[in-house]
């Protein structure tokens, strides 16, 4: 689950709604490339294809 789906206060309601403890494990959003604009508002990679950024 994501955290924009369920708020933390909607899990403790749930929690006492079902008399039951629940854990909540969290994924992070990983780090983005931000590069800029391309020169021709797109780039196409094939399976295993490298790029290099300078």
């Amino acid at each position: 689950m994501t955290i924009t789906h369920v708020c933390p206060p909607r899990i403790r309601a749930l929690e006492l709604e079902f008399d039951r403890p629940i854990s909540v494990l969290q994924d992070l959003q990983g780090p983005k490339i931000r590069i800029g604009r391309l020169d021709e508002g797109k780039l196409a990679l094939d399976a295993g294809e490298t790029v290099a950024s300078h």
